[in-house]
């Protein structure tokens, strides 16, 4: 059978491609051509495809130099035939070798069949020579594959007998090939897979080819895994002989099975959380690989260097704690490696006095450093009391593995320890925050909060969740939400004060401190807040506002007051000289004169001015206490004409005064302050006008306590009623109405001292006050004064008559600062026959008696001076000249008249204005007392 050439031509032109073909076709052979029009560079692999090279001379000669690149580099040893085509059509062709081509003496061209023929015949006769090598080579190559392939190859016959096998198969199942030949293959296959082996024996044999895993039984009884494909060998048409090949996948298989393995003991130590469970879980899943019959966990304490197995699984120890030592573990531990030794290894190490060992001596021992953070807290280990081969480096690194899951898992349990300590800590923090806090999401729906913010609208915290801030807050509220919402989405944490409506429908206000809240990627997620109750600030805010008007209003009562001392003292000082100049006058004229009834007017006149002082000073709260014997009848109606002009002609009093009320201690201001504050209140309470009644009887008290809890002393009081018919009171309001500043009033109605001062004098005239009255149907105070048994009065009582008693040039030493007064008082006591030495300070007046210390009889001194006080200066005075006596004079009777401290020491005293024979009479009286 005639090879078919294939043929290769070189020409740039289609035509002479042509009559190159018409030629060809008349050769005795078969042909293949193709065309290339150019000279340029083709890959090798292309042109080795072709058997002959035909290259138009017309072209060769053109382009010389890439013909010879392009075709006779690339293609050594292929005949390559040079050609020209004549004008009749005619081919001239000459065979040249490439190892001879001279391309200038290109001569002696033949005709194209002769050269064709010889060509065709001589590749021919190449290409069945090479043929013959080729065959050779490929056998021989066959069996150096055959032989020397990684994988196991085979034949046998259609019973399983082996015909041939090759290097490898020996290798694997460790057999000598004399023992192969010939042997039944069935009896290499493991027992369990035979049955298996033969039905897919018998599928080969029908001409099928098939692919199986099995288990083999080598030589020296161990077990290969192989993957085996088999293919029927075909003899005119009818199976001959089985080829089989295969591969040995036993350490694949291992390795796929280790793969599962630690894929099962890595989601195990994902998914359990108790350690001792996982440890238990691990060490079964490790027995499907390696022996683990004698397994422990050791952990190391450093500072007590002790060992602790926390799990341990032994056929002979039952050790659970021991010293660290020099034992194997200790070992590993310190130098943080693995160590897998023998008994032999054992015994050098203790021989080098490396380790010590403990408990039963093993075969062979593995230890690998277990791991926590990155620190080495103890070890995890297998051994064997019987099998010194049990564990290979294989096992070690599969331990290894094992050590670094516990490792991750003992770090996630320390993990989830510490983050459920953390865990539970914020729970407290939140759970026992005073303040409220709440996140709520984008819609503004509640989706935590604290049982402080619960506490503070009263909800209890499963009713808040989900609802909408904005049902909890007031629709005027509802811009603060809004913008603040737009703070938060910026990033920006607000602070603002926001009202909440609690459960009860009551307002709360609310601090607020609104953050935003975002989610684990960093998107906004709503808003937290942290609220702080301010209402009782605000209230107390609100309370602190009006206790400092409060304190305005009496600082300006204060001022007053210190005004109306400054006041009355000059002013009674005047009214003194006015007086007392107006008595000296109306002594020289006669009753019935002009001048007389003038100058009485005067002194009415400064009478009434003397009144008005001691008002403005009650009203002040200048005035000292001063307690007396009194009818508090007679006060009463000494108080009426001023208490009328207080509340208007719209309101009428009425009065019902009972006789022989009997006298009480007590000082006329204060409860002529009483009456008046009483009416004053009464009057408050009905601005549309109405009637007022005053009324006094006398009661007897039996062991009587009263619903306020006043504890009282039986016996006789003195009860004065003040009833109105106003708008009355509350009776929530009742108890309250006497603290101090407490007011129903307007702030700038009422400073809220009134009753408070009722309450306040009441009691220090060992009474007590009683309030009945009720919305609409006006008010009623009632005062229990106690009936004074006194007999005695310590003043001085000064006679009530107006004749004149002069002196008997008695020595006076005359200390007053008002340069008018002392004047007066000069001229007075001087034409009643008393000598008069004065002095306008207190330093004078000592200097006096310090050069006359005998001198003087009596000093009058005014209480307030501009250098010292009035009973200072009496000290010293006394202190220099024992025997004087000394009377007192002021017109103010406020702190600085020390008016408590001369009636303590029984000084006699004598206020401004007085009249001039009170004066006379009471020197008199001191003279000679």
């Amino acid at each position: 059978m005639k090879k078919c050439l294939n043929i290769l031509v070189f020409t740039n032109s289609e035509q002479r491609f042509k009559v190159i073909v018409d030629n060809l076709q008349q050769l005795p052979h078969k042909f293949r051509t193709e065309l290339i029009n150019n000279s340029d560079n083709h890959n090798v692999e292309f042109l080795e495809k072709f058997d002959l090279m035909l290259v138009d001379r017309q072209l060769f000669l053109k382009d010389i130099n890439s013909v010879v690149t392009n075709i006779n580099y690339n293609c050594i040893n292929k005949p390559l035939i040079i050609f020209e085509i004549t004008e009749s059509n005619c081919i001239k062709a000459k065979v040249i070798s490439s190892k001879y081509l001279d391309l200038m003496s290109l001569q002696d061209y033949l005709l194209f069949d002769q050269v064709m023929v010889k060509a065709v015949e001589e590749e021919e006769q190449e290409f069945f020579l090479n043929s013959e090598k080729e065959l050779k080579r490929e056998k021989e190559k066959f069996q150096d594959l055959f032989e020397n392939a990684n994988d196991i190859i085979w034949t046998s016959d259609l019973n399983g007998h082996y015909l041939s096998v090759n290097r490898q198969f020996l290798n694997i199942l460790g057999y000598p090939k004399q023992q192969l030949i010939g042997a039944q293959s069935l009896k290499l296959i493991a027992p369990e897979d035979r049955e298996l082996s033969k039905q897919y024996y018998h599928r080969v044999v029908e001409g099928q080819q098939v692919e199986y895993e099995c288990s083999v039984l080598t030589k020296n009884n161990t077990r290969k895994i192989l993957w085996l494909k088999l293919r029927p060998i075909l003899q005119n048409s009818s199976v001959s002989a089985i080829h089989g090949m295969g591969r040995d996948i036993t350490e694949r298989r291992r390795i796929q099975e280790a793969q599962n393995l630690l894929y099962r003991i890595s989601s195990k130590v994902l998914s359990i959380n108790d350690i001792r469970t996982l440890i238990t879980q691990i060490k079964e899943e490790l027995s499907l690989v390696m022996s683990t019959k004698n397994f422990f966990i050791a952990l190391y304490n450093h500072h007590q260097d002790q060992i602790s197995l926390t799990y341990i699984s032994d056929e002979h120890d039952d050790i659970e704690t021991f010293p660290a030592g020099k034992t194997l573990t200790a070992y590993v531990i310190r130098n943080e490696r693995s160590l897998l030794v023998n008994r032999d290894q054992i015994h050098a190490l203790e021989n080098q006095n490396v380790i010590s060992t403990i408990g039963t001596p093993c075969k062979v021992w593995l230890g690998v450093p277990l791991k926590s953070r990155s620190e080495v807290v103890g070890a995890v280990v297998v051994q064997s009391y019987d099998d010194e081969n049990a564990y290979t480096e294989r096992e070690k690194k599969l331990l290894e593995f094992i050590s670094d899951q516990l490792g991750l898992a003992l770090d996630r349990t320390k993990y989830q320890q510490q983050l459920e300590k953390s865990e539970q800590q914020y729970r407290e923090l939140v759970e026992n925050l005073q303040e409220g806090l709440v996140i709520a999401d984008i819609d503004d729906n509640i989706v935590f909060c604290n049982p402080a913010f619960a506490g503070i609208i009263g909800y209890y915290r499963e009713e808040l969740l989900g609802k909408n801030i904005r049902d909890l807050i007031p629709p005027s509220e509802y811009e603060k939400i809004e913008k603040g919402n737009e703070e938060r989405r910026k990033g920006i944490t607000s602070k603002y004060e926001i009202t909440v409506v609690d459960k009860q429908n009551q307002l709360k206000h609310i601090l607020l401190y609104a953050s935003p809240w975002y989610d684990h990627e960093g998107n906004y997620n709503g808003s937290l807040g942290l609220q702080l109750d301010i209402t009782e600030q605000k209230i107390m805010e609100k309370e602190k506002i009006k206790l400092q008007e409060q304190l305005l209003q009496v600082q300006k009562m204060e001022a007053i007051g210190t005004l109306a001392g400054g006041i009355a003292h000059d002013f009674n000082n005047i009214l003194t000289v006015i007086k007392g100049y107006t008595e000296t006058m109306m002594q020289e004229c006669e009753q019935d004169s002009v001048a007389y009834h003038d100058l009485e007017e005067i002194f009415k006149a400064s009478e009434r001015a003397a009144s008005l002082t001691k008002k403005l000073l009650l009203f002040s709260k200048k005035q000292v206490k001063s307690f007396r014997q009194l009818n508090l009848n007679d006060l009463i109606e000494r108080s009426l004409t001023m208490i009328k002009r207080m509340i208007g002609e719209d309101i009428r009093i009425h009065t019902d005064l009972k006789q022989n009320l009997g006298f009480i201690h007590a000082d006329p201001s204060n409860l002529e302050q009483v009456l008046f504050n009483l009416c004053i209140n009464a009057r408050d309470a009905m601005p549309e006008g109405g009637e007022i009644k005053i009324t006094t009887s006398s009661i007897e008290v039996m062991n009587y306590q009263d619903k306020k809890n006043h504890k009282t002393t039986p016996g006789n009081y003195v009860l004065l009623t003040v009833e109105d018919n106003g708008s009355g009171i509350n009776s929530k309001v009742i108890p309250h109405i006497f603290e101090p500043f407490f007011t129903t009033k307007k702030i700038d109605k009422g400073t809220g001292l009134g009753l408070a001062v009722v309450y306040g004098i009441v009691k220090q005239h060992q009474g007590w006050i009683e309030v009945d009255s009720k919305p609409g149907q006006g008010s009623k105070f009632m005062i229990y004064l106690p009936l004074s048994d006194r007999k005695k009065i310590k003043q001085v009582d000064i006679q009530k008559q107006s004749e004149i008693v002069p002196g008997n040039q008695e020595n006076i030493l005359l200390v007053e600062d008002s340069e008018g007064l002392r004047e007066f008082l000069i001229k007075f006591l001087t034409k009643n026959n008393y000598k008069i030495t004065s002095a306008e300070n207190a330093a004078k007046a000592l200097s006096i008696i310090q050069h006359q210390p005998e001198s003087f009889d009596l000093m009058l001194t005014d209480v307030i001076l501009p250098d010292r006080n009035g009973v200072k200066l009496a000290e010293e005075v006394i202190g220099i000249c024992p025997h004087i006596k000394i009377i007192f004079s002021s017109g103010y009777t406020g702190e600085k008249s020390s008016l408590d401290k001369i009636n303590e020491l029984n000084y006699p005293f004598i206020r401004k204005p007085y009249k001039t024979a009170d004066l006379l009479q009471l020197i008199s009286k001191v003279l000679n007392n």
